[in-house]
């Protein structure tokens, strides 16, 4: 059994999931006004997921909707850039049968 990305109407345009790590100066990365913040970087509309590990300060992001492909690197590059991000990074997940793929 192969699991398989949700496709939004175009076949190209998928949800990006982001795994943020953040230095110690970011306090509170799920504030609203951060993730509006975080959003005006990445020209993308994000919203806040979940906290992956407190003690490294990282946290995971995802769009609101479906972007390209293309732009999912662009989102990244853009939030690698920020001061207060040691790395952003596409949340990846393994399938049944161990290869990888895009989480959303």
């Amino acid at each position: 059994m192969l699991l398989t990305p949700s496709v939004s109407s175009s076949a190209q345009s998928l949800e990006l999931s982001v795994i943020t790590r953040f230095t110690d100066l970011v306090i509170q990365p799920d504030e609203k006004l951060f993730v509006k913040q975080l959003s005006q970087t990445a020209d993308v509309l994000l919203v806040y997921v979940r906290v992956l590990s407190a003690r490294r300060n990282t946290h995971q992001y995802k769009t609101v909707s479906a972007i390209d492909a293309l732009d999912h690197e662009k989102v990244i590059r853009l939030l690698s850039q920020r001061g207060d991000v040691v790395y952003a990074e596409k949340d990846l997940k393994y399938n049944v049968d161990n290869s990888l793929e895009s989480s959303q």
